[in-house]
């Protein structure tokens, strides 16, 4: 048997939202290259910190394109990633990434993650501390994200937030890696999971009620 090749993904937002409060995630802005060979992660980490540093809160538009990044993008409190274009954008993982090898002895989740929803702004050398109960309004929406072979202790998302939180219109490959989701939070909406040993991998949500799916 062949199994069906999955449908494509559509793009839900296909032309550059007009917001003159947001931040784009642009080469007129950062220095990147959406070409899947650039690794972007440093600048992503800044641009999303660029949004929590200016307003406390808000959203990073990211056009579509490949995102290549290499190690954990720390999302902040009330901070949204919204990917456009005709076709969704998609951060990639890239094989065998520093860190997501070996089990993580000391991690709740025992994995390490390519994004993770914190409860605070984490700067460089600090520790991130995981979003809880009071984690509100941080998202990620119409973005697509690929785990490379080589990175089986890796999970795309770590997200314990809590009210008006939430992934939506999002694929995530997870290929030979660990899962998609780890401690989901507050809402999940068209989220498709392919491969992995988990889809989701979860506790107990952060406020300790349902998950909205």
């Amino acid at each position: 048997l062949v199994a069906a090749k999955p449908s494509k993904s559509e793009s839900v937002y296909k032309s550059r939202p007009n917001d003159p409060e947001a931040i784009y995630f642009t080469p007129e802005n950062y220095p990147i290259t959406a070409d899947g060979k650039t690794d972007v992660s440093d600048a992503l980490q800044q641009a999303v910190n660029d949004v929590k540093s200016r307003y406390n809160f808000g959203v990073l538009f990211v056009p579509e394109g490949t995102y290549k990044i290499s190690k954990t993008i720390y999302m902040p409190p009330a901070v949204r990633l919204i990917g456009y274009g005709e076709n969704r954008p998609t951060f990639v993982l890239a094989k065998n990434s520093p860190g997501f090898q070996e089990e993580v002895a000391d991690d709740k989740g025992r994995s390490k993650y390519m994004f993770w929803f914190t409860g605070n702004m984490v700067a460089e050398g600090q520790t991130p501390r995981d979003a809880s109960a009071g984690t509100f309004y941080s998202a990620m929406s119409n973005v697509d994200v690929k785990i490379e072979d080589g990175n089986p202790w890796a999970i795309a998302f770590r997200t314990h937030f809590a009210q008006h939180s939430f992934i939506s219109n999002v694929d995530i490959h997870i290929g030979s890696a660990r899962a998609g989701l780890f401690d989901v939070g507050n809402a999940m909406e068209n989220v498709r999971f392919f491969g992995g040993q988990y889809g989701i991998y979860n506790t107990k949500t952060s406020p300790g009620w349902q998950m909205m799916v």
